[in-house]
C-alpha cells in the first residue's frame, strides 16, 4: 500500500493514509520527496511524482498592497485578474520550496486554502530553485489544514509582508513603494531567463528564498 501511494505522488509516514493525509499538515506525516537542496538548484528536473502541500499563494501580478486593499474593500473580488501569476509557497513537509505559474492552472487561485495538497508530476522543471508549474504538470488534489488556515491566509501574508499594524494602522510609505510589481510583461522578464536555456527545454525560474522586491515604477 505504501509502494502504491508512492507510484501516485505521496511520500508518507507509515500507517498514513493519503485520505487523510489531505488535512494533514505534512510536516507531521510527510516523508522527504523534494531533491535535496532544491531551493539552490539552478536547473533540474524532478524525478518522481510528488505530493507537495500549499502554505500560501499571492499574485505576483499586481501590487502587493492593492491586493491587499482589494480584500479590505466592501465588495472584495470573488475571482483573479486575467493577467495573475500566483507564486506558491510550497512543502514536502522538510524543505520550503517556491512555485511559480508559468502557464496558467486553472484550479489554483489566490483563495487555495493554506494546506492545500496538489499533485507534480515527474519531469516538472526547477529553475534556480523555483517550480515552474503549468495545467499539464500541476493537479489540485484538495484539502485544507485548519492549523495554518488563520496564519498562512492570504490577508495574514500581505499583512506580513507589507508591515500592516495589527491595530489597523496603514503600512508606511517605503513599505508600501518596496513591493509595488511591475506590470506581467516586465515581471516575466524578471521571473524567466531564457539566456540559460542551452537545451531548448523552457525557461528559467527566479531563484528561490527571499526574493529582493521590485523595484517601484519610476
Amino acid at each position: 500500500q505504501q509502494r502504491a501511494q508512492m507510484h501516485q505522488g505521496w511520500h508518507l509516514k507509515p500507517g498514513v493514509q493519503r485520505e487523510a493525509a489531505l488535512n494533514l499538515d505534512l510536516c507531521h506525516v510527510g516523508k522527504p520527496c523534494l531533491p535535496a537542496g532544491c531551493g539552490d538548484l539552478d536547473k533540474h528536473r524532478l524525478s518522481q511524482d510528488i505530493v507537495l502541500q500549499v502554505n500560501s499563494v499571492l499574485d505576483m501580478a499586481s501590487s502587493l498592497y492593492s491586493q491587499y486593499e482589494k480584500l479590505t474593500s466592501p465588495a472584495p473580488p470573488r475571482t483573479d485578474g486575467r493577467n495573475r501569476v500566483l507564486k506558491l509557497k510550497l512543502t514536502d513537509g522538510h524543505q520550503t520550496v517556491l512555485g511559480m505559474e508559468y502557464h496558467r492552472v486553472p484550479q489554483l487561485s489566490t483563495a487555495t486554502a493554506p494546506g492545500t495538497k496538489i499533485h507534480i508530476k515527474a519531469g516538472t522543471e526547477v529553475r534556480r530553485g523555483t517550480l515552474l508549474l503549468d495545467d499539464r504538470n500541476t493537479r489540485v488534489l484538495g484539502g485544507a489544514v485548519d492549523a495554518l488556515a488563520q496564519e498562512n491566509s492570504r490577508m495574514a501574508v500581505l499583512v506580513r509582508i507589507l508591515g500592516i499594524q495589527e491595530d489597523g494602522g496603514a503600512a508606511t510609505s517605503a513599505a508600501v513603494a518596496a513591493v509595488v510589481s511591475p506590470k506581467r510583461r516586465a515581471m516575466r522578464r524578471d521571473v524567466i531567463d531564457d539566456d540559460d536555456d542551452d537545451n531548448g527545454d523552457g525557461p528559467a525560474a527566479t531563484p528561490t528564498g527571499n526574493l529582493p522586491p521590485p523595484p517601484p515604477p519610476p
